[in-house]
């Protein structure tokens, strides 16, 4: 797919769906208008130049929405897609704390949504104004940042078919995958089942304890890659070829255990602890299998598109697609 595709389709996610189509078709026929001229006049297209000319696909998209002048004309499309995300990030991240809060202290639930509530009205409200005022700020004194907005590459922009997910997907992610990596390095603790018995990890988690931590590391790395810089598709396979072999090597030693959580008695008689042990190496043993499995037809299919996407594709009569940009 040739970059002036590209281009249209990064407008494209930024627009009003129900124009979409006939917007694209607009700016699709401008564009091409202009590559006829320069063709004419220099007896050659540089697409690169003609679109960093054009403009940046925010700043184009924001034009077709009612809303434009919150900050500026030029980097208000960029204020309000960073604040987009910021307010996601703050959203997720305080639904987590409190999820986790509710789970691990048990504190009344009236206390828990009160609390959750003020948190993410405080939150979202502190997110806002710290993005307003420095975008306020840039706009009145950052000349020079205003200027790196309109050095945009389009060279860098993916493809339009590509594999990256969308913006609240890799937020959701990035989140998820923080907050497992904290649990697992002990900044959350592990609540305790009461009763007549406590639950200890088994010593298998000890020897695997610094390799999970450096696959979360990595899985984290490669949800960041995949979504601040799409293009980046060999660091993205080198990452998911690693994590994948990592998390096979990994469960193999996991797996080969045979029991991950211990059953404590503190009172309770020998049967309840057997059948609630049998229970929960049954249970762990079927996680094992799933979860190995799952992430592997993920990696295994996100590497799959990207090699797709990668290869050259070809015209209609056979032979290679001959790219206009």
């Amino acid at each position: 797919m040739d970059l002036l595709e590209r281009y249209l389709a990064e407008v494209r996610r930024n627009l009003p769906s129900r124009e979409a189509d006939d917007i694209i078709a607009e700016l699709r026929d401008v564009l091409l208008e202009r590559a006829e001229e320069q063709e004419e006049a220099t007896g050659k297209v540089d697409w690169n130049s003609l679109l960093q000319e054009f403009g940046h696909p925010l700043v184009i998209a924001v034009r077709y929405r009612k809303q434009q002048w919150l900050i500026g004309p030029e980097l208000y499309p960029f204020y309000l897609h960073f604040l987009k995300v910021i307010v996601t990030i703050v959203a997720a991240v305080t639904t987590g704390i409190a999820i986790v809060r509710g789970m691990l202290w048990g504190t009344d639930a009236g206390q828990i949504a009160t609390s959750y509530l003020g948190s993410l009205w405080w939150g979202i409200a502190s997110a806002i104004g710290s993005v307003t005022i420095v975008f306020a700020i840039l706009e009145r004194f950052g000349g020079s940042s205003v200027k790196e907005c309109r050095r945009w590459k389009p060279q860098e922009l993916p493809e339009p078919d590509s594999d990256r997910p969308n913006p609240y997907q890799s937020i959701f992610e990035v989140t998820f995958g923080a907050l497992v990596l904290l649990w697992w390095l002990g900044v959350f603790a592990t609540p305790q089942l009461g009763g007549n018995f406590r639950l200890v990890a088994a010593p298998v988690w000890q020897v695997v304890f610094w390799p999970v931590a450096a696959l979360m590391t990595s899985q984290l790395i490669f949800n960041l890659v995949r979504w601040l810089r799409p293009r980046w598709k060999i660091a993205r396979g080198l990452l998911g070829t690693v994590n994948l072999l990592a998390v096979l090597i990994i469960a193999a030693v996991v797996f080969r255990a045979g029991r991950w959580i211990l059953v404590l008695p503190k009172g309770a008689d020998a049967s309840e602890v057997a059948s609630l042990q049998s229970s929960l190496d049954l249970s762990f043993r079927i996680a094992i299998i799933v979860i190995v499995v799952a992430f592997t037809l993920n990696i295994a299919a996100a590497l799959w598109r990207m090699v797709r996407s990668s290869a050259p594709r070809r015209s209609s009569n056979g032979g290679p697609s001959s790219a206009r940009a």
